[in-house]
């Protein structure tokens, strides 16, 4: 399987409350070019698993209008300081087979790290709007994955 891994996009500066941050217009633009990346890849998540925080939520949104697909569901085991190992859990008791997970940091560095190195400790950068791409066979078993590539946003504006 394929699983996709992308960091939520720019965020406005302040918010009275972390988890209702929205994205910035910077942000929604991001997201609208992480979605036409993904149609210049032809790359078709089966599925799109968000945070439920708003700025991860608004930026699986842009990303599913771009990709003209149906809806987005939401995991708690995306939000900031979950074990990796629970979205693991998750993700084997789906059918899906390349799922889309829209997150934040440090959890989706942790998540990543779990899946190819059996470690929360990999120092990856992963900066806002990065897309990832990694492979694994289902059940996912920690430090089994291979990390095919890794996109900031700027290096999606020049598709």
């Amino acid at each position: 399987m394929h699983i996709y891994l992308l960091r939520h996009c720019d965020a406005a500066e302040f918010s009275p409350d972390d988890v209702t941050r929205p994205l910035s217009e910077k942000g929604e633009s991001q997201a609208r070019t992480v979605g036409r990346v993904l149609q210049k890849l032809n790359i078709v998540p089966d599925a799109i698993i968000s945070s439920p925080y708003a700025r991860a939520r608004q930026t699986s949104e842009i990303v599913q209008e771009e990709l003209r697909l149906e809806k987005t569901s939401v995991s708690e085991f995306l939000v900031p300081g979950c074990d990796p190992r629970q979205m693991i859990h998750q993700l084997n008791g789906q059918e899906n087979s390349a799922p889309l997970l829209v997150g934040h940091e440090p959890q989706l560095r942790a998540l990543l790290s779990q899946i190819i190195s059996a470690s929360t400790m990999t120092d990856i950068l992963f900066t806002k709007g990065s897309l990832g791409c990694l492979s694994v066979l289902k059940p996912i078993i920690s430090g089994k994955g291979t990390l095919h590539w890794l996109l900031t946003n700027e290096q999606m504006q020049l598709f």
